[in-house]
């Protein structure tokens, strides 16, 4: 991440017009698991290993990754705007050609090569997700689910579908047309899914040092609290010790079940 601050500021200084780093700041999801790299890379943890305790606050990991997205803004390496992107904000900005990193999901690597108006066409590559010197680094694991609703009139049929979805095809199909990862490991190994996506074999990697979302009954307002946290340093609501307070404290409140709407 060092790195990527100082390439960012050594291409603003020949071309102030550009931003260095675009990704999902926004009070939702993406912000959450955005929020997330950051801090598993600074060594902090949201919950204890039986789920019932807050401990964002422990250690220095959860200040020291928002301190680093403060001075992104300050430091005009990331947009103030960054604090309203998911992940088509960020994708535009990036294709337009108005920042030299972004961080997103890969279904934005085919769009921005298919697409005629953009203008980063044959011209970006992926990359791992960095971390922090001397720390760590991370990225966090996501998934499709497929189910069949209780009151279907059509169990067999569903499951069928579910079936089709699931196989080895299907899923080298939806990773080529729509930059969805395939969920079986044996994709990974595949010669001519690899030959036609070049970021397979990073995609591997990525998955295999992936690190989980907190596990908990309550992760609704869990999520609420991280993201709400960490768009509240973005936004410069919160200075980075602030935000830890009220992360520590909405994550306790919300797995005590207990959340503060």
């Amino acid at each position: 991440w060092e790195e990527l601050v100082k390439v960012s500021k050594q291409v603003q200084a020949k071309q102030p017009d550009i931003e260095g780093f675009v990704f999902q700041g926004a009070r939702s999801e993406s912000g959450t698991v955005d929020a997330l790299e950051f801090m598993y890379a600074a060594g902090a943890k949201i919950l204890s290993e039986d789920g019932k305790e807050s401990i964002a606050d422990e250690g220095d990991g959860s200040e020291f990754a928002f301190q680093f997205l403060a001075n992104l803004i300050k430091d005009g390496v990331s947009p103030k705007v960054v604090a309203t992107y998911t992940e088509e904000e960020a994708r535009l900005a990036f294709q337009n050609g108005g920042a030299v990193f972004m961080r997103n999901w890969p279904y934005a690597a085919g769009l921005m090569e298919t697409d005629k108006t953009s203008k980063v066409r044959g011209k970006f590559k992926m990359a791992l997700l960095p971390g922090f010197e001397g720390r760590a680094d991370a990225n966090v694991l996501g998934g499709q689910n497929f189910g069949i609703a209780a009151g279907t009139d059509d169990p067999e049929l569903a499951w069928e579908a579910l079936q089709c979805l699931g196989s080895a095809e299907m899923q080298a199909i939806k990773a080529t047309a729509k930059g969805e990862l395939p969920a079986l490991k044996a994709s990974y190994d595949d010669p001519k899914l690899e030959a036609q996506i070049d970021y397979l074999p990073l995609s591997k990697v990525a998955i295999a040092r992936g690190l989980n979302r907190p596990e908990s009954p309550y992760y609704g307002d869990v999520t609420s609290s991280i993201f709400k946290a960490y768009n509240s340093v973005l936004s410069g609501e919160l200075s980075p010790a602030e935000a830890v307070k009220e992360l520590d404290h909405g994550v306790q409140a919300a797995i005590d079940g207990k959340a503060e709407i």
